[in-house]
């Protein structure tokens, strides 16, 4: 499974290096099949993508399944069939909904439109298209380009698609040649540790290869025991998602540093007693990473990355050092204590319930308090007050209006933690940053579907891949910021 998460980011990486786009030809009706010939030239002309050799040994495998593939277009009408054994099967349907900047988007009819089962159709020239995935398998579907079937027959005959799958075949040894005479991997990934009072914190470095002065990325997770990969001990296995988070900006050149909050997996020596932890603790480590960052001669600007809680805590050690840019992920508008407040409402018995406000509303007037229920103690513990006290009394919409340098406000639409509601407070809070809502995304930020079960099993999946529309969205962040 962790081959197959290596594979599509590589794909991916080659994807994004070879894919020119001009306007969307101006009738797509007709049928498109896989262009053996146009893709390996497109292929042959970018650098060998990281993991290339890795890559050259899994290609044969799932490489083969493309060329039985056919898109019928019909109007507003897509439909997507596969050719097997027996034949051509009846295929998927999908519709137009939208169009924008020459590339034009399908949703699967009758279908959760949050689950992201759907095409992104745009052009590589006047002949070829590209169409996109906008599943986990879009990595692999943007390799290839696509050209119109030489018949006029409307179903392209079985004979045409085996003649192109032969054809796709014998050049499949050509692209495996590139790939294995790429030069050996190199270690992208480095320890670096920053010293404080209490005790190092430590993190990785992602560097891209043979980069002497980049733009390094500071991530900051979320709540909790939450470690710089994305993980936490709370769910049943990993799912890698700020790791990978990473590797999406390393292959666009921008190096990051993540890193384990102070108390947890390998920073966990330099946690403070819990009643000596406050809010500001987490900004002070943030503020220190962004000060350490600005002197590294390797690096040409700082920008800051928040993700869930992480949002608000690089929002604040922004503003104590500042950033280049800010990118928020994930990230809540709404003070703490409201949305606890939210989560709780019908969950308590009545008495329990008005007890927890009284408690709440204490604690947002600056008051801890001495008696508390032991059914409420996981929340309310004498200990955990004063941290509550200090996480309670900030509004991230409020610090979001503060920024003065260019953001990115990120959000997916399946997010069972944060809502879509929760970025565009954060947006009208300051309009100036950029939006991006990105359908079928989870908190996690992997395309998964709402339901409740799908999204807790994700937490502990490793082999769904990072959302390729936010890999892209924050590419376009960075292109345009040079």
């Amino acid at each position: 499974m962790v081959r197959s998460v290596l594979l599509l980011r590589c794909l991916a990486a080659l994807a994004m290096a070879t894919n020119a786009l001009a306007a969307p030809p101006a009738k797509l009706d007709g049928t498109w099949m896989l262009d053996p010939v146009a893709t390996e030239k497109l292929i042959l002309k970018a650098p060998p993508p990281p993991q290339a050799r890795e890559l050259a040994k899994a290609l044969n495998v799932i490489g083969g399944y493309l060329c039985l593939m056919t898109y019928e277009f019909e109007g507003d009408r897509l439909v997507a069939s596969a050719y097997q054994a027996h034949g051509r099967n009846e295929g998927k349907e999908y519709g137009l909904a939208s169009e924008q900047g020459g590339a034009r988007k399908y949703l699967r009819k009758g279908a959760d439109a949050s689950a992201g089962d759907g095409y992104s159709v745009s052009s590589v020239s006047d002949k070829h298209l590209r169409i996109a995935r906008t599943d986990s398998m879009a990595p692999l579907w943007n390799l290839v380009v696509w050209q119109r079937s030489p018949t006029s027959t409307e179903k392209t005959p079985m004979a045409d698609v085996m003649a192109s799958c032969e054809r796709w075949a014998n050049l499949f040894q050509n692209i495996v040649k590139h790939f294995e005479a790429a030069p050996p991997e190199v270690d992208l990934e480095h320890p670096i540790e920053l010293e404080t009072p209490t005790g190092t914190i430590k993190g990785t470095l992602t560097m891209p290869p043979g980069a002497p002065w980049v733009p390094v990325v500071l991530v900051i997770a979320g709540s909790g025991p939450t470690d710089r990969d994305g993980n936490t001990p709370l769910a049943s296995g990993r799912n890698d998602s700020l790791k990978m988070l990473t590797a999406a900006l390393n292959e666009h050149g921008v190096a990051s540093v993540r890193y384990d909050k102070r108390g947890v997996a390998a920073s966990r020596e330099a946690a403070r007693e819990e009643a000596d932890l406050r809010l500001e603790t987490y900004v002070e480590d943030a503020a220190s990473w962004i000060a350490q960052l600005s002197k590294d001669s390797r690096f040409s600007r700082v920008v800051v990355l928040g993700h869930s809680e992480g949002s608000l805590i690089g929002l604040l050690a922004a503003q104590r050092n500042p950033a280049s840019a800010f990118i928020s992920i994930a990230g809540p508008a709404e003070r703490a204590a409201t949305a606890l407040r939210r989560q709780l409402k019908g969950r308590l018995p009545p008495e329990l319930g008005a007890r927890s406000e009284a408690i709440l509303v204490s604690l947002e007037a600056g008051k801890t308090v001495g008696d508390v229920p032991s059914q409420l103690s996981a929340l309310y513990r004498p200990s955990v007050q004063p941290y509550l006290i200090s996480w309670f009394k900030y509004s991230p919409a409020d610090e979001f209006a503060k920024l003065r340098v260019p953001c990115l406000i990120v959000q997916g639409g399946t997010d069972i933690q944060v809502e879509v509601a929760d970025a565009r407070k954060l947006h009208a809070a300051n309009p100036k940053c950029a939006l991006k809502v990105i359908a079928g995304m989870n908190h996690i930020l992997k395309i998964v579907p709402a339901e409740r079960d799908k999204q807790m099993a994700s937490y502990g999946d490793p082999a769904i891949p990072l959302s390729t529309e936010l890999a892209q969205a924050l590419e376009q962040f960075f292109a345009a910021r040079p």
